[in-house]
């Protein structure tokens, strides 16, 4: 009888949560405004497709720290997202795991879901600033980033000239901040081998030690331009002559975070995550709610 109330209770709250989000419409804070949901992804509530148990960042903006350095659009971000774990009697962490018992996620681009256009919805959030940046301190941060890529000293040379030629060429620009809504889950296919434990069994374990898999991601991606060109091409840019230089890695994300650190209107590297679906895994399925205390 208890668990049957407990039950009971925790389905009236969601109702109620639901029901004063259909009413009221749920509220974001993104970092220079406080939008709908309406204003995000044309509804009143913004939901991944797919399957899992959703969450709102409404209280509180996340950004969490994104690893893969090459990761320059809300594609490459998703990828870092989904499938990440978060602990079951702590779904407000902020603290991602990966679905392995490595720190790579296990999980490729082949094994997402996108809805709608893969680049992502216009927002109503257009800001414009002018970029006032500490050039010779943007340039270290990136060349202690660099450092860990290679020790040649002619390539760390030849780098530190063409990270500092960008960042002179952007310093003092009239910057304009757009947010793009994107909404991405792991696939059908992804799903499944999870489940039947075809493939993934390193993640199959993970689930089972009071761990929950984020399945789906709703996500604003700020794309930072200015007058004939924009950051993403730039940063583009850099890791071209990066390339050249015949080093494998990247820097467009470290790049990128020492721009955002100093502009009011968008997140520090770029994006910030709004919605996730997760679950847990029982055997062969799914399990979306959560277990009752």
């Amino acid at each position: 009888m208890k668990k049957q109330t407990s039950v009971v209770l925790c389905s009236l709250i969601l109702i109620g949560f639901y029901a004063n989000a259909q009413k009221n419409g749920l509220k974001y804070i993104l970092p220079d405004a406080v939008l709908t949901a309406k204003d995000i992804c044309g509804e009143k509530i913004c939901i991944p497709e797919g399957v899992g148990m959703p969450f709102h960042y409404t209280k509180k903006p996340y950004s969490p720290d994104i690893t893969l350095g090459s990761a320059i659009s809300a594609q490459d971000i998703a990828l870092q997202v989904l499938g990440r774990t978060i602990p079951t009697d702590d779904i407000e962490s902020q603290d991602y795991n990966t679905c392995s018992n490595t720190s790579q996620n296990p999980f490729t681009v082949s094994d997402l879901a996108h809805k709608g256009n893969i680049t992502g919805r216009e927002i109503n959030y257009k800001k414009s600033e002018t970029l006032s940046l500490s050039i010779d301190a943007a340039v270290d941060a990136n060349m202690k980033e660099l450092m860990k890529l290679t020790s040649d000293q002619n390539v760390l040379a030849n780098m530190k000239i063409s990270i500092k030629a960008a960042y002179t060429h952007i310093n003092g620009q009239d910057l304009t901040v757009n947010g793009v809504y994107s909404e991405f889950s792991l696939n059908q296919t992804a799903m499944d081998k999870i489940k039947k434990g075809n493939e993934y069994q390193a993640c199959r374990t993970e689930l089972q030690k009071n761990q929950r898999i984020i399945l789906g991601v709703g996500l604003v991606y700020f794309d930072i331009k200015f007058t004939q060109n924009s950051v993403d091409s730039i940063s583009s840019q850099i890791d071209a002559d990066l390339a050249k230089q015949g080093v494998k890695g990247s820097l467009s994300v470290s790049f990128k975070r020492e721009i955002t650190k100093t502009l009011k209107a968008s997140s520090i590297g770029l994006y910030q995550i709004l919605i996730i679906t997760h679950a847990g895994l029982e055997n062969d399925r799914f399990v979306y709610d959560l277990p009752k205390k």
